[in-house]
């Protein structure tokens, strides 16, 4: 391709060189912290440029000049490559998958057909944001409540394995009955009578733990699973009612921006399909799309799948296209839904750390009463044999 202003030749420094060799799917990361502030600050660029209808080959170009960081420079000047070979910006941001989530570049598509690209952008590098504080926080807080277990279990562990067996010793050469509190904490030396083995099992069960927690967090990371793959935190109701509220509230979102732009119904409906969202949701807007292009009203179509969507979402849904604003009832209705969510997970991080602490002295006082009650059953041996 010929070198001109608005589509430079491809740097030396580009990842252009590396896709001859191998696919290259944008810059792995170890640090999700890391990973989100230079997504923010690609978005950022890219929205800029959009705004101000520049070039956007030659403005990535630019943009690459004066990256932060060389992961955000290679980045940029691979997306530029793309552009400049004549993809649209969505089917450019999908070749990189380690860097660009699959809602990214959904949510880009949406507003390059929609043609409010740069308010799209602007709003993934928003929403990366505030999710990165919410992360923060909660990056935080387990790390407080990590710190907290590990003390009180190595503190648990060194009573139950060295100082509970001596007093069931005690008492059972007395020819006294252990009470109930201490023989749950000699169980552990029951079930490993080598004490080797129990200082083994414990560490090998933490460290196999954390290596599982690793993998998938890395699967998740690398694309090769999805977040909608895992459904176990949905059988708490609370934690189901945030998922849910952020799933509805990102459709919502999507559908009002397509109809604003003027995209027939049943397109903004398979768009909205095809967002990273649980696939219960995704299963009904097909049905919601397949039941419009039937003929059926919105309003019909939705209340047919009243087991998936809750009763807000199709009342607000009727009364917009009843209205003729449907665009603006969706948006709204976003707003409520995202603004709960992100409500929910608050109230979450700050509820978690006080009924965790309260769980581990709730341990804590259990293990006293079973040294107390030892203590007293001692004292009423010796008492009763002098």
């Amino acid at each position: 391709m010929p070198k001109t202003k608005d589509n430079p030749a491809p740097s030396p420094r580009s990842p252009a060189g590396w896709r001859r060799r191998r696919i290259w799917h944008g810059a792995v990361y170890f640090r999700v912290k890391r990973w989100r502030r230079d997504l923010v600050a690609v978005l950022e660029q890219i929205a800029g440029l959009v705004r101000c209808n520049a070039p956007l080959a030659a403005g990535l170009n630019a943009a690459a000049a004066d990256a932060p960081n060389r992961a955000v420079e290679y980045m940029l000047l691979a997306v530029r490559d793309d552009v400049a070979a004549g993809l649209p910006l969505a089917e450019a941001m999908q070749r990189y998958p380690h860097f660009f989530p699959p809602y990214c570049t959904q949510l880009t598509a949406v507003g390059e057909q929609s043609g409010r690209l740069a308010q799209c952008l602007s709003d993934l590098a928003e929403s990366t944001i505030s999710s990165e504080a919410i992360r923060g926080k909660l990056r935080r807080v387990s790390a407080y409540l990590a710190l907290i277990l590990a003390m009180h279990a190595a503190f648990g562990a060194f009573i139950a394995l060295k100082i509970a067996p001596v007093f069931a010793d005690m008492i059972h050469e007395a020819g006294g009955r252990t009470s109930g509190p201490l023989r749950v904490l000699t169980r552990p030396v029951a079930a490993f009578p080598n004490e080797p083995m129990v200082a083994l099992v414990l560490p090998a069960f933490v460290v196999g733990l954390l290596s599982g927690l690793l993998v998938i967090a890395w699967l998740r990371r690398l694309g090769v699973i999805a977040r909608t793959d895992f459904g176990v935190p949905l059988c708490v109701p609370y934690v189901r009612g945030m998922v849910v509220r952020g799933d509805l509230g990102r459709i919502a979102h999507v559908l009002a921006t397509l109809l604003k732009a003027g995209a027939p119904l049943d397109a903004a409906l398979a768009s909205a399909a095809s967002l990273d969202v649980r696939k219960r949701y995704a299963r009904a807007l097909k049905n919601v799309r397949d039941g419009v292009r039937g003929g059926e009203t919105l309003g019909s179509a939705v209340d047919a799948e009243r087991r998936t969507f809750p009763k807000s979402f199709r009342a607000l849904a009727a009364l917009g296209e009843s209205s003729g604003m449907l665009p603006e009832a969706l948006e709204r209705l976003a707003q409520q839904y995202l603004r709960e969510a992100a409500k929910r997970a608050k109230i979450l991080l700050n509820t978690i750390a006080p009924l965790c602490v309260v769980a581990v002295g709730c341990v804590t006082c259990f293990i006293w009463v079973a040294l107390f009650v030892s203590y007293c059953s001692m004292a009423d041996i010796l008492a009763a044999s002098m």
